[in-house]
């Protein structure tokens, strides 16, 4: 999924492996992106839901810093009649959550779709 936040492209990625929910999303053509397990997903009113996403701490390295292990919480609210969706992801700035649409089952699809 993929929105457009004052000109910055951002992306979600909700996958599975292992039985483990992952959330990972970040800023497209930056490198900046994170990973979390999804811990809790509760209902939080009609199609709004709260992720707790658990993130580790990842070190330092020569080509990113280091990142602390944390803990977060997001707000998704679905808009099925609209076709889209808002989460107020770690990388949103400002109050307003932009507007997540589905772009491609892959980031490497949903890149292409974007960039050309």
């Amino acid at each position: 999924m993929t929105a457009d936040n004052d000109g910055t492209l951002l992306f979600i990625i909700f996958s599975k492996e292992d039985n483990e929910l992952y959330y990972t999303s970040g800023l497209m053509f930056s490198g900046a992106v994170r990973s979390g397990t999804v811990s809790a997903l509760e209902a939080n009113g009609e199609n709004s839901y709260k992720l707790t996403v658990y993130y580790k701490a990842v070190p330092e390295t020569m080509m990113s810093s280091a990142m602390p292990e944390l803990t977060q919480e997001y707000i998704m609210k679905i808009y099925p009649d609209d076709g889209y969706f808002t989460i107020d992801d770690i990388f949103v700035e400002g109050t307003e959550a932009p507007k997540y649409t589905y772009t491609a089952p892959t980031l490497e699809e949903a890149n292409e779709k974007v960039h050309y």
